[in-house]
């Protein structure tokens, strides 16, 4: 745990999904490249992140990245 012994912020992306279409996003970009593929977070890699953390002194854990978290299908067990 030494190499995580500082860490204070964790950022775990739900999926890769995403309805908008906002203008300084470069998501479709990275999809038409093949570089972004489609993903579901499982509910149990959720919890095997969120095990693997438990001990760091986090104070802030944001569910986001370049994709709309709320559009996963088990959002609200997260």
């Amino acid at each position: 745990m030494d190499h995580f012994s500082k860490l204070t912020y964790l950022m775990i992306e739900t999926n890769s999904a995403c309805n908008l279409d906002c203008r300084f996003c470069n998501r479709s970009e990275l999809v038409a490249k093949g570089w972004r593929e489609p993903k579901i977070l499982a509910l149990e890699e959720f919890q095997k992140s969120l095990a693997v953390f438990k001990d760091c002194p986090l104070d802030t854990i944001k569910i986001e990245g370049i994709s709309e978290p709320f559009l996963h299908p088990q959002f609200d067990l997260m």
